[in-house]
């Protein structure tokens, strides 16, 4: 039990997320136990937070200059295309818009699959450039 407690503390207290390695040493498991028992975590999560809605019942929430856009990857290749990276730019030749949040990154695409990948960024981020987004693969050059 004590474990478990531990690891909601460890697990709700990471900003960026914490790695599978560095959460075995903090609980000291194994990392095969720490990785299903995130990944456990992180399903119970979703499934709490599912039905929620920001602002809650009969309210709205509203969000001053911010983005929220899709970008539709599709493997066009004929082969798997391994750990798909986006980024935003700001413009074709610039800077990376930070921070952005992308709904999926560092995913899998076999031949003729599509996925719609949904990123929020704000407005003054960009500095008024149109967003440019990056496609790049491990196994497949940037786009």
């Amino acid at each position: 039990m004590r474990t478990y407690l531990a690891a909601v503390a460890v697990f709700c207290n990471e900003v960026k997320g914490k790695s599978m390695l560095a959460f075995s040493r903090d609980l000291d498991v194994q990392y095969k136990t720490a990785f299903v028992l995130a990944h456990k975590l992180r399903e119970a999560m979703a499934a709490a937070t599912k039905a929620l809605r920001i602002g809650g019942d009969g309210r709205t929430a509203e969000v001053d200059g911010a983005y929220f856009g899709g970008h539709l990857d599709t493997n066009t290749g004929k082969i798997v295309a391994f750990q798909l990276h986006l980024r935003a730019l700001k413009g074709k030749t610039g800077d990376d818009i930070l921070p952005v949040i992308f709904s999926d990154n560092y995913f899998e695409l076999a031949p003729g699959e599509t996925r719609t990948i949904h990123c929020t960024y704000a407005d003054r981020d960009a500095e008024g450039a149109q967003p440019f987004f990056l496609v790049s693969a491990w196994n497949i050059p940037a786009s």
